[in-house]
């Protein structure tokens, strides 16, 4: 792929991992597109970088808070610290219990990965994601935070992000229209939603290492390298503007632009098909 190719690919992989309309739905139109029948994994491995920096740079805060509870739930540091808030044990204790299930289905990436090119495949998620956002915007939204959260909502939440498994549904999409619907206030789920990127780009992480150590770095020259590095870059700069993004539309509680746009991403991939 020429530069400007690998920055765009980067950067749309970056800015749907967080606005809830599928990163890897738009990676595989993109890859159509583009005329690439393969993914790079080195190319991943940098993208997906990017975007995890993006996470812990634009959630910096958040971050540090539950980091802290943590130290003084582990008591190294009840001496030091003193915890004003039971939401930070809360909320610790809600992602805790989400990633588990999160990450067990996120294993049938190994098998949905044959999916990502398939412009079927992603025209069907794709549509059923928007399908999704859109009913969020008919339910009852509140003020919850994990205080009022149970268990259960934690194995749901983590079993629906491990659904962004297959190319079109969005991890943060379905989070989010789950957590509305159980009246939580936009902030928290904002929270919950970012946060929980962190243990699902670790996990691509660990396929892409594994995709290197399989099939190797492939191709790889000094303009190569450069553009995929340039993708890394883009990956963050998307990622940091999807976060934002994200923060808007939960703070107005609006989804159907984006249930629109993937119907209509839906549609797009469904011409490309029949053109293709």
């Amino acid at each position: 792929m020429s530069i400007i190719k690998n920055i765009l690919y980067g950067f749309v992989s970056g800015l749907t991992e967080f606005i809830p309309v599928s990163s890897r739905g738009h990676q595989g139109i993109l890859r159509c597109l583009f005329g690439i029948e393969t993914r790079n994994s080195f190319q991943e491995l940098l993208v997906h970088i990017g975007v995890l920096l993006s996470v812990f740079i634009g959630c910096r805060e958040v971050i540090a808070r539950l980091r802290r509870e943590q130290k003084i739930l582990s008591g190294s540091s009840r001496k030091k610290y003193k915890s004003v808030d039971n939401r930070n044990v809360f909320d610790l204790r809600l992602l805790k219990t989400a990633t588990v299930p999160m990450l067990l289905v996120l294993l049938l990436t190994i098998v949905t990965r044959k999916m990502d090119n398939n412009l079927l495949w992603i025209m069907g998620f794709l549509l059923i994601n928007g399908i999704v956002l859109l009913l969020a915007d008919y339910t009852q939204h509140g003020n919850r935070d994990s205080r009022t959260m149970t268990g259960l909502d934690g194995i749901v939440i983590g079993i629906l992000g491990g659904l962004s498994a297959f190319p079109g549904i969005s991890r943060t999409g379905f989070i989010s229209a789950y957590t509305a619907a159980r009246g939580a206030d936009g902030k928290c789920i904002l929270n919950w939603s970012v946060l929980l990127t962190i243990p699902a780009i670790l996990f691509y992480i660990c396929l892409d290492l594994a995709g290197i150590f399989s099939n190797g770095l492939g191709v790889l020259n000094f303009s190569v390298f450069v553009g995929y590095f340039m993708s890394g870059v883009a990956g963050f700069l998307g990622g940091y503007l999807g976060i934002s993004i994200l923060g808007v539309i939960l703070n107005h509680y609006s989804f159907s632009r984006f249930a629109y746009y993937s119907m209509g991403a839906s549609l797009f991939s469904f011409i490309l098909y029949l053109i293709s």
